[in-house]
């Protein structure tokens, strides 16, 4: 098997942690190896400053590796993946997603926002963006629906999956579940009140009521979501994920492409 520490394993998986100063030359190996299927890498011998982590099956004959990434010991800026590869021969078999589910799983263990290393390729584009969307409308749907919260922030998403703001932010605009203030009063027929939000009320009725707000700013119930995004959402961000991100599982397992490395 790998050098390192076994950090995890379930019934068929395990997973090593290698630091890139002690295993150097394995280390080295693994990056000259994905250089072979990703044009733009760049680093294949100052590996210290990264932890990789190695991805293999497990059978009667031994360990078996599939793929792995690695990332930054101390990043400033939050990046918990620098390179991931899944390698061809089991290409299209989730062991892409998994890689970076598991990023994201370490970033929960460390209790920080997580973010892949950019600018990102366009192949590793399709990969996340089918990752965000697939864990957003999983956790909207399944967690968040469920409770009968009135509304739901970015901070509380992020702080639940570890994805950083920024990230979820353009993955719901991509989905079409996140409305400016604007386009939110002009959706549900609001009046504003000038510049500010808290100051916006229902339009008034015939008998002169302005309905059950006070003038207050209204929030939305996850049951008021637009059906349609929603089914865009579950369409882009899950099963229905494959035909978007089909280049991308052609070079790398379910659309997890290689993103640039420092």
């Amino acid at each position: 098997h790998p050098p390192g520490h076994e950090i995890y394993r379930d019934d068929t998986l395990s997973m090593f942690e290698l630091d890139g100063s002690i295993e150097r030359i394995y280390c080295q190996n693994l990056c000259y190896f994905a250089k072979l299927f990703l044009d733009h890498k760049t680093l294949f011998w100052d590996v210290d400053a990264f932890l990789f982590y190695v991805l293999c099956t497990r059978d009667s004959r031994g360990f078996h590796p599939v793929g792995y990434f690695s990332k930054e010991k101390y990043s400033d800026l939050g990046y918990n993946l620098a390179c991931i590869l899944t390698f061809p021969c089991v290409q299209r078999q989730g062991y892409g997603r998994f890689l970076i589910e598991f990023s994201y799983e370490l970033s929960k263990k460390e209790d920080k926002f997580g973010s892949p290393e950019k600018p990102l390729s366009d192949l590793g584009a399709l990969g996340y963006k089918s990752y965000w969307a697939a864990t957003l409308v999983r956790l909207l749907r399944d967690r968040i629906g469920g409770t009968g919260l009135e509304h739901v922030t970015i901070a509380d998403l992020s702080c639940l999956t570890s994805i950083q703001p920024d990230d979820i932010i353009a993955t719901l605009q991509y989905l079409g579940l996140l409305m400016t203030w604007r386009e939110y009063a002009q959706k549900y027929q609001l009046t504003a009140g000038g510049d500010d939000p808290g100051a916006a009320t229902l339009p008034q009725g015939a008998d002169g009521d302005e309905g059950d707000t006070d003038g207050q700013a209204p929030t939305m119930d996850i049951d008021e979501m637009d059906a349609e995004a929603l089914r865009k959402a579950e369409n882009d961000g899950g099963a229905g994920a494959e035909a978007t991100a089909k280049r991308a599982e052609d070079a790398d397992v379910d659309g997890a492409s290689s993103v640039p490395v420092a």
